[in-house]
């Protein structure tokens, strides 16, 4: 095989714990010190797309209706920098300009330095935060104090992790690292007491799980010193009914932690050293691929291989050698309804690739003049009951193809490139959703 691999189950944690920087876990809760869950936790609307990916999982499909045959410009909004950062759209009151507007807000961060809340149906900046250095970090959504109301929460280039209060931009806490953090949040409850903690990867290879009020739940060194560059994916892997969080760094080696205290289970490693990273890309999913009933970790390596690994111990189900390198991150969905999902992704030599979920077989490729790093979303654009893939490329166009056999559908052309991913969900309330995206112009932009 291409990789090696190893389990590690989680009877032999304690002896792990003994050799240096195999694992370095923090203080963690107890289940008896669980608080009750707080009366109403703020969460997001079925329609709506709170971190990259759509999900924590990071599959990047979205179930919503959609009414989608051409892509007219609905708004578009100037930064003062590059839009490297992915958007999230949650659905909360905002405060701006003298106004409390309910309804979907755009969250994304720029180059200039700056967190934008946007209002999806206009297009106006509800607020701005700034902060010291450049956002390449997509910002996740959740109520993560159980407050009632949405938090934002995103790594910065000055090496901080930062959350805000989704109402007016306030910031809430922000917590110092070694370097600059490119990695994106998820939120998500990892102790069981009903209101989701924060948890990302930094620059010196470290997992930090955050409470609400920034205090650290848990720490996990799973590199030393390797950046984990990628959003971490949290999902029940193995079926024992608790979350677990999977992390990818830039050696490739993906890792399994329990979501309550930050303990390996297991580990998967490969022989390579080299990985795309930028805008997200290259994270781990977790996805029932099959249909089994048995959630399933894809990865990427840093050469044209992708590797399907089971959840409950990481040893590997199978994996394919592709031509070109995988740039964006894989997103999964059945694009033909047919119980067997499928996978797409980019790659360096300007392919996209839509691959078999259950081998790795390719099933279609189709070529385009400049390589794509913004990584494909699908949903059913047209409501005929089939996926369709969304992707922005350095060619300057947002692509949009039937999931199925790749046959083009609309193209939307920008002034410059795009390495922002789009989100795909319901900005202006009308029961149809739109994409909304960032762009290499300085610009954000929501088509309808």
């Amino acid at each position: 095989m291409g990789g090696r691999y190893r389990i590690v189950a989680s009877c032999f944690i304690a002896s792990l714990l003994l050799f240096g920087g195999a694992l370095a876990a923090g203080t963690a809760r107890t289940a008896d010190d669980r608080d009750a869950a707080p009366a109403a936790v703020w969460e997001p609307k079925g329609s709506d797309w709170p971190t990259i990916h759509h999900g924590n999982d990071r599959t990047g499909t979205t179930d919503s209706p959609m009414s989608m045959l051409l892509a007219n410009l609905k708004w578009s909004v100037k930064t003062g920098n590059q839009v490297i950062s992915s958007p999230a759209v949650a659905t909360f009151t905002a405060s701006g300009g003298g106004f409390n507007i309910a309804g979907a807000k755009v969250l994304v961060g720029s180059n200039d330095g700056r967190m934008y809340c946007i209002d999806g149906k206009t297009g106006n900046v509800m607020w701005r935060y700034q902060a010291p250095a450049a956002i390449t970090s997509s910002p996740s959504v959740g109520d993560i104090n159980g407050d009632g109301g949405a938090e934002v929460v995103f790594g910065c280039d000055d090496g901080r992790v930062y959350a805000l209060a989704g109402a007016n931009g306030a910031l809430l806490w922000r917590h110092t690292t070694r370097d600059a953090i490119h990695c994106s949040p998820a939120l998500a409850d990892l102790d069981g007491d009903g209101v989701p903690e924060a948890v990302i990867g930094g620059p010196d290879g470290t997992v930090f799980a955050f409470e609400g009020d920034g205090s650290l739940l848990w720490s996990a060194a799973v590199y030393d010193g390797i950046a984990i560059d990628t959003p971490p994916a949290v999902a029940d892997i193995n079926g024992d009914g608790l979350p677990e969080v999977v992390v990818r760094g830039r050696l490739d080696d993906t890792f399994a932690l329990r979501a309550i205290d930050g303990g390996l289970i297991w580990t998967h490693e490969t022989d390579f050293s080299t990985h795309w990273y930028g805008s997200d890309t290259d994270g781990p999913v977790a996805a029932d691929l099959d249909g089994d009933g048995k959630t399933e970790v894809l990865q990427t390596t840093g050469v044209n291989e992708t590797t399907c690994l089971a959840g409950t111990y990481g040893y590997m189900e199978w994996k394919h050698e592709y031509q070109g390198t995988t740039l964006s991150s894989l997103s999964v969905g059945d694009a033909d309804r047919d119980g067997v999902r499928e996978i797409y992704f980019t790659t360096t030599d300007n392919n996209i690739v839509c691959a078999n979920g259950t081998t790795g077989e390719t099933r279609w490729v189709r070529n385009f003049p400049s390589p794509a790093f913004s990584s494909p979303a699908l949903a059913d654009l047209d409501g005929d009951g089939r996926l369709e893939v969304v992707f922005g490329g350095m060619d300057r166009i947002m692509h949009c193809l039937d999931a199925e056999d790749g046959t083009p559908r609309w193209a939307f052309p920008c002034p410059k490139g795009i390495k922002s991913s789009p989100a795909i969900a319901d900005l202006d309330g009308d029961g149809r959703a739109e994409v909304v995206f960032g762009c290499l112009d300085s610009r954000v932009y929501a088509l309808d």
